[in-house]
């Protein structure tokens, strides 16, 4: 199915996947209980954050151009360190780090290029 509507495609695949985890309750909760089990740390980041209201009017601490709309941690371990961002730095931020974690190291912690 082609679109010419960014928007009507992401309404389509959102009911697609709302139809799907109707569907198949056992899977999500199956999925949801493995992530609790091997992300203890990012729960208990985001648990300690979620009642930390954004300002309103907080523009991205990176971009400062976009509204504030997410707060991103840089370190799991340190749950009360986060950024407000945007969406879009919120996502480049992500990626950095997922980068940062495939990195491989050397013995004496430098990176290896």
């Amino acid at each position: 199915m082609a679109f010419k509507d960014i928007n009507k495609k992401r309404a389509y695949q959102k009911k697609i996947a709302r139809e799907w985890a109707r569907k198949h309750p056992e899977k999500i909760k199956a999925s949801r209980e493995k992530f609790k089990k091997t992300n203890p740390e990012k729960r208990n980041a985001w648990r300690k954050v979620e009642t930390i209201k954004i300002p309103y009017g907080q523009l991205c601490q990176r971009c400062v151009i976009r509204e504030a709309v997410d707060r991103h941690h840089k370190d799991y371990s340190k749950p009360m360190e986060f950024e407000f961002l945007c969406k879009i730095c919120h996502a480049q931020a992500d990626k950095e780090r997922k980068q940062l974690e495939q990195t491989p190291t050397n013995t004496t912690g430098g990176e290896i290029k």
